[in-house]
C-alpha cells in the first residue's frame, strides 16, 4: 500500500481500473492506447470512475461523518460552545470549495479538493481559531487535528480521488492505492464508530449535567 503523487489529467479513453485497488495506467495517443506499469508519470484519470460509486446519499452520509468526527475531537479538550463549533467547522470546511458545482463540472474540478483542502486553508483556520478561540491554543490545535482527519478520510475512503494538499504552489495531487469507494464496508464502519461515539460523548455530557437524585 503506498502513497503516489503526479498531476492528474483527463482525457478521452483514458481510464484507471479499480480492481483489487491496484493501480494501473493507461497513455493514449491519437492512433493507439499503451499499457504501462505504475511510475512516477502523469496519472491519467477516468473523471467517471468515482462518480458510479457514488451518490447524493452516500456523500451526505459521508459529509455526516466529518461532522461527527469533529465532533469527536472537540471533545478531547474542555472546550466552551463556541470553541467546540470552531473545531467543528474546521473538520467540515473544506467540502466548502465543492461549491463550484453550482456553476458548472469545469469549476469543480479545478478547485474541488484543492483550495480548501490544502495546508494554505489549514494555516487560514488554525489562525482564525486562535483570534476568536476563548481557549486560543487548545482550540487551534484541534481544529487543526479536525481539518487533516477530513483530509485523511477523503484520502482513503472516496474512491481514490487525490487532494493537492500543497495548492497553490503546486499542482501536484496526492492519494492513496490502497483507497475504499464510498459504498464499501469499511465506510460504514467508520460512520457507525462515529455515530456511536457522538453518542456516548453525549450521553456523558448529558449525565454529568443531570443532579444527583
Amino acid at each position: 500500500m503506498t502513497t503516489w503523487f503526479g498531476k492528474r489529467t483527463r482525457r478521452a479513453g483514458a481510464c484507471r481500473t479499480s480492481g483489487s485497488n491496484r493501480s494501473v495506467w493507461w497513455t493514449t495517443t491519437a492512433s493507439s492506447s499503451r499499457r504501462s506499469s505504475p511510475g512516477p508519470r502523469t496519472r491519467i484519470w477516468c473523471s467517471g470512475s468515482a462518480r458510479r460509486r457514488s451518490s447524493p446519499v452516500l456523500s451526505a452520509l459521508h459529509f455526516l461523518t466529518h461532522v461527527g468526527i469533529s465532533w469527536i475531537v472537540a471533545d478531547l479538550a474542555r472546550l466552551t460552545p463556541r470553541d467546540r463549533w470552531i473545531v467543528v467547522l474546521a473538520g467540515t470546511l473544506p467540502d466548502l470549495d465543492g461549491i463550484g458545482i453550482l456553476w458548472s463540472e469545469h469549476a469543480y474540478a479545478a478547485a474541488h479538493r484543492a483550495a480548501a483542502h490544502s495546508v494554505l486553508f489549514a494555516v487560514l483556520i488554525v489562525v482564525l481559531a486562535v483570534l476568536v478561540a476563548d481557549r486560543p491554543w487548545a482550540a487551534g490545535v484541534l481544529a487543526a487535528v479536525s481539518f487533516h482527519l477530513h483530509l485523511l478520510l477523503d484520502v482513503i475512503g472516496t474512491g481514490g480521488l487525490p487532494i493537492r494538499y500543497l495548492w497553490p504552489l503546486t499542482e501536484r495531487e496526492w492519494s492513496y492505492d490502497g483507497h475504499w469507494v464510498l459504498a464499501s464496508w469499511p465506510n460504514a464502519a467508520v460512520m457507525t464508530a462515529t455515530a456511536l461515539g457522538v453518542v456516548v460523548i453525549e450521553w456523558r455530557r448529558r449525565s454529568l449535567r443531570e443532579p444527583p437524585r
